[in-house]
């Protein structure tokens, strides 16, 4: 270290400091985030599709359609796979879709099925004031992720310097692009619940503990919505939460609230 500037320190301690600063970063994206997202309008939300939307997105809905028709006897896991059952037709389109043709489905055939739901499901939210569009979304994630941008800046004065210095400047590149990699997430990964969005998910959720541990059949899709197939673990429907669990793409997880980033599915 060399004087009060950090451009003239020696690589340890600048990139020490380059990691705290790093961190402070981190917690000021979350700040702004917080702070310049919307109220929204305040809504009491009970339809289990929208909360299982609102939890997770696409495939939480997914998983809560499944889980639905599991219930009533109409779909079965086979391995990695889906099947429909003869004797059932589904009370919406998303459910009709899955119990047509006795073939095996595979997830993504699922979260196809879905697509329809999705899409009339976000309207609605986004009518009610529950989630921020795609635009409005997008923008505030950019502000939140401004404080990385700053911090590349940073790291980028001290590359400079380095390179007319002739010093070693790979580990700062790693850095910024690791800094990079965190900005566009927040950019594109920020969650687009509203303020009345989160705490509809939240008041559903403590309304409906119970179901954390001892769903009945007919509440198997609300549980399912709020806290993810875990709780369907210990239940005779547990190979479903086995396969989403061993796919490896995050299905079967837990009651974060997450949910509703890209493609409902994002960061803070």
């Amino acid at each position: 270290m060399n004087g009060a500037n950090p451009l003239d320190w020696t690589a340890v301690p600048f990139l020490t400091l380059y990691g705290v600063l790093f961190f402070v970063a981190l917690i000021a994206s979350y700040v702004i985030l917080d702070w310049l997202r919307p109220d929204g309008g305040n809504a009491y939300v009970t339809d289990e599709d929208e909360l299982a939307y609102l939890s997770k997105g696409r495939d939480r809905l997914a998983e809560t359609v499944v889980s639905r028709l599991m219930a009533h006897g109409a779909m079965r896991v086979e391995g990695s796979k889906l099947v429909a059952l003869p004797g059932h037709s589904g009370s919406t389109m998303a459910e009709r879709e899955l119990l047509t043709g006795y073939e095996p489905k595979r997830w993504s055939k699922v979260r196809a099925a879905v697509t329809g739901l999705e899409k009339d499901i976000e309207q609605r939210l986004i009518f009610r004031g529950l989630l921020m569009d795609k635009g409005e979304a997008l923008q505030i994630g950019l502000f939140a992720g401004l404080p990385f941008l700053l911090l590349i800046g940073f790291g980028y004065f001290k590359y400079e310097v380095g390179v007319v210095r002739d010093k070693p400047v790979g580990l700062l590149i790693c850095f910024m692009i690791v800094t990079a990699i965190t900005f566009l997430a927040r950019w594109w990964g920020a969650s687009r619940h509203t303020k009345a969005g989160k705490a509809a998910v939240k008041d559903a959720r403590s309304r409906a503990g119970r179901l954390r541990m001892a769903p009945t059949g007919q509440e198997t899709g609300m549980a399912v919505a709020l806290f993810g197939t875990g709780v369907l673990a210990t239940s005779p429907l547990g190979d479903l939460h086995r396969m989403r669990a061993s796919s490896g793409d995050g299905g079967g997880g837990g009651d974060g609230d997450g949910g509703c980033g890209g493609g409902c599915g994002g960061c803070g």
